[in-house]
């Protein structure tokens, strides 16, 4: 039952057969024929964290790894749910460029979109998509995504919940694209390869968020192909000094309202 469904979930974000995204012929978001709003392809790439869902799911658990990784991502899940922050749409696959002007596409079997500044993502992701309110994840919610990330772990891949926590916040060679994985190589793995739940490519690239919503700061949060898994897990965060300076292995996590 379990390899039926996940093969069934597969199927449906590899769409050979429309050319608007995932396909093989990605067409630039914004333009006539490319993503729009309310699409089902929109919405098979931007899915929604619901934050009360992963609230639920952590309950009244305490710190099972006994990791202050997995201690802030709870305190920022309950922080979230307390604060009746709103749900969000988060990419379930990493970004690529297309043509000269580098427009910023999600498709998969493509090269990640790395080589940018985080400054340059702080004002790309605002004008995305600026009519569902597009901007760089932050923080707090990089961490919710987290933890629906150690939900999906368990409810879909079969991880135990202590199996989970450790994969995201101790070691995530084995979930993630490091240097020190399973299969890893030398190079950047093409976009949308490996999958677990719902989500693809952790690792393979560090992700480029705000430390919070409308903020000037930017963090790094995860690891690369750069990196081993067991010290740059998908939980670790590292400031950005200098927002100005290239990030030639980190990608820039856009969001945007449901």
């Amino acid at each position: 039952m379990l390899g039926i469904a996940r093969r069934e979930r597969v199927d449906l974000l590899s769409i050979r057969v429309t050319p608007m995204i995932m396909g093989k012929t990605p067409i630039e978001i914004g333009s006539p024929r490319g993503l729009l709003i309310g699409s089902k392809e929109f919405e098979k790439v931007f899915q929604v964290v619901n934050i009360r869902e992963v609230a639920d799911f952590l309950g009244n658990t305490k710190n099972i790894t006994k990791a202050t990784k997995e201690e802030r991502i709870r305190r920022h899940v309950r922080y979230a749910e307390k604060m009746q922050m709103p749900n969000f749409r988060r990419p379930v696959l990493d970004p690529s460029f297309i043509g000269y002007r580098r427009s910023i596409i999600y498709c998969q079997g493509k090269d990640p979109a790395v080589g940018k500044t985080a400054r340059w993502w702080g004002k790309a992701a605002l004008d995305f998509m600026p009519e569902k309110n597009s901007r760089l994840s932050d923080e707090i919610r990089e961490d919710v995504y987290l933890a629906s990330l150690v939900k999906e772990l368990v409810e879909e891949e079969g991880y135990k919940e202590k199996e989970a926590w450790r994969a995201v916040c101790i070691n995530s060679s084995k979930i993630g694209n490091y240097c020190d994985s399973k299969n890893g190589g030398t190079d950047f793995e093409k976009t949308g390869r490996r999958r677990y739940g719902r989500y693809f490519d952790l690792g393979n690239t560090k992700k480029i968020i705000q430390v919070s919503e409308d903020s000037e700061s930017y963090l790094l949060a995860g690891g690369s192909i750069n990196c081993h898994g067991r010290f740059s897990s998908l939980a670790t965060r590292r400031k950005i000094s200098d927002p100005d300076n290239t990030c030639e292995d980190g990608i820039g996590v856009i969001i945007t309202d449901v």
